[in-house]
């Protein structure tokens, strides 16, 4: 619906008559204002009035408010439905003013996520009324709400969504703002969602005019001190205490519904005198920390808790300082999505390359071993090497689309755990496998790569003891062993933190898997070096000679 009446005013309070002295006297205005008691001579005629009841035809009642009813109606002139609202009390009411200045607001303001104005008039019996959209749907309250009682997965919005109502809703605040208009009354309950994605910000009923046209468009406005104009809830500091207004009260009410939508609760839940008392003195507390089970984006409570600061030189400034914020983290989080999604779709690519790679493993392997069976002949030898090669080839080409995939995916998000797992797990086979081959250049590489990308569930097998065992001749040399370390810049190994271990013979010597550099030295001889690599679990045995000088 377009409205409901001045939507939720049982926690609202009204007393203040805010745009009529600003306006002017537009012919519908002093056409209203004649139909008031002392010109009834001057008033609408009753072909007029009868011509709205002709026309309207009431449907059913929307909702209803302390300042007027909001009825779905049928326009029989143009076929459509539309939302008529009649003012209570009729012509006597001294809401009339207001009633009026309502009218003319959304007259002036005309946007997408602000409902429209059609037409204003008077009924029989010189009842005003004013005509607007008539928007299906709910509240921006009636959402939230449903989140909060859990709604399933598939019903809840997600905070993208949220998020882009807020920016409907910052949209048509900030052109207010640029009308020299403030709302004075922003909330959820206030906020109407269509069936087909409009977002329309109703209710603008407390609106109040900064200042005339021609005047300063920064100035402020003052309410009467001891009257509360608006939703206490939703309301900024100086609303509550009755002082200066401007654009930044409204920045503060946006503050209030972005924090609901990220912690499904507002900054202050209590009520009456402690809430006023909260209103004025404490510091809201955190979305994350008010709600924890939540996901609440860092930035996106900064942006929320800089617009809820007491003083208004404190808030942004305007409402589109606030949405550019809002603007830029929603932007990265496209990214990320985005990101996410060409993530999603390179793991999927890998996994199903190291199965295919698994599989040509096994194929090899058993290949390989039939060619090693004595009772083929070899024409039969030389197809099942052939076999062989081409399903080595096909393996090598799997594993290599499996890593491209997955370093593909690691470009998106480096800190993905599943690529960098299913990396460490793939280097770890290949590192196995290097083992049993006693290839120790290939383990110390894949090692290294295994390193790189485990997260440390491999660490204590990966680095596992081997053992060092040497001789000499002539014997009783002094031996210094060396670690290697890779300088990454100029991709080589060199020796560092030497120390020394005994004299010749020595071992078996308990070492870390890894690269190293022994020296043995004794005098009249030439220095002898030894580079080895020491793979978990695997002697390393050797017998150096020296030569005299």
């Amino acid at each position: 619906m377009a409205g409901a009446a001045d939507g939720d005013r049982d926690d609202r309070t009204t007393h203040d008559s805010p745009l009529l002295s600003h306006l002017g006297p537009e012919s519908v205005l002093l056409s209203l204002a004649r139909a008031l008691p002392g010109h009834e001579s001057q008033g609408v005629s009753p072909e007029t009035a009868a011509d709205a009841t002709r026309r309207y035809e009431i449907v059913q009642l929307l909702g209803e408010g302390g300042m007027g009813r909001v009825y779905l109606v049928h326009d029989r002139d143009l076929k459509r439905q539309v939302a008529l609202k009649v003012i209570r009390g009729g012509n006597s009411s001294s809401l009339l003013p207001r009633f009026v200045e309502e009218a003319q607001v959304l007259g002036r303001l005309e946007h997408p996520n602000i409902v429209p104005l059609y037409e204003i008039g008077m009924l029989p019996e010189r009842t005003p009324y004013y005509t607007m959209r008539y928007v299906r749907g709910r509240t921006l309250a009636d959402l939230l709400a449903r989140l909060r009682d859990g709604a399933p997965d598939d019903d809840a919005p997600s905070l993208t969504r949220l998020l882009n109502i807020f920016m409907h809703i910052g949209h048509a605040v900030s052109y207010a703002h640029s009308m020299d208009i403030v709302h004075r009354d922003l909330k959820p309950s206030n906020v109407m969602l269509g069936q087909h994605g409009e977002v329309q910000v109703l209710d603008w009923g407390l609106s109040k005019l900064l200042a005339p046209p021609d005047s300063d468009p920064g100035a402020a406005v003052k309410t009467v001190p001891g009257q509360l104009i608006g939703t206490p809830r939703y309301m900024a500091p100086e609303q509550a205490l009755g002082r200066l207004v401007d654009a930044r009260t409204d920045v503060y009410s946006l503050g209030v519904i972005l924090y609901e939508m990220l912690a499904l609760d507002v900054p202050f839940p209590s009520s009456g005198v402690e809430l006023l008392v909260a209103l004025a003195r404490d510091e809201p507390t955190p979305p994350s920390v008010r709600a924890p089970t939540r996901h609440v984006p860092a930035a996106l409570e900064a942006v929320c808790m800089r617009a809820l600061r007491k003083q208004p030189e404190d808030r942004f400034q305007t409402v589109t300082e606030m949405l550019d914020l809002v603007r830029v983290w929603m932007e990265l989080d496209a990214d990320r999505a985005r990101r996410r999604a060409r993530v999603v779709e390179r793991l999927e690519t890998a996994r199903s390359r190291l199965r295919s790679a698994r599989e040509l493993d096994d194929e090899v392997a058993r290949l390989e071993a039939r060619a090693g069976e004595r009772t083929m002949d070899r024409a039969e030898r030389d197809a099942v090497a052939e076999q062989s090669t081409v399903a080595r080839e096909r393996l090598e080409r799997a594993r290599f689309d499996a890593v491209a995939s997955l370093l593909g995916a690691l470009e998106q998000d480096p800190a993905d755990a599943e690529a960098r797992s299913l990396l460490a797990g793939h280097y770890w086979d290949r590192f196995l496998e290097a083992e049993r081959r006693r290839d120790f250049e290939a383990q110390r590489f894949f090692g290294e790569l295994v390193a790189t990308y485990d997260d440390g569930r491999r660490s204590e097998q990966l680095t596992g003891p081997g053992w060092l065992a040497v001789e000499s001749d002539p014997p009783n040399a002094s031996a210094c062993l060396h670690d290697f370390v890779e300088i990454s810049s100029q991709r080589q190994l060199v020796p560092s933190n030497p120390r020394s271990i005994g004299r010749t013979p020595l071992g078996p010597i308990e070492l870390a898997a890894g690269s190293y550099l022994l020296v043995l030295e004794k005098p009249g001889y030439y220095p002898e070096r030894f580079a080895f690599y020491i793979s978990r679990k695997m002697p390393v045995s050797k017998t150096l000679y020296l030569l005299r000088e």
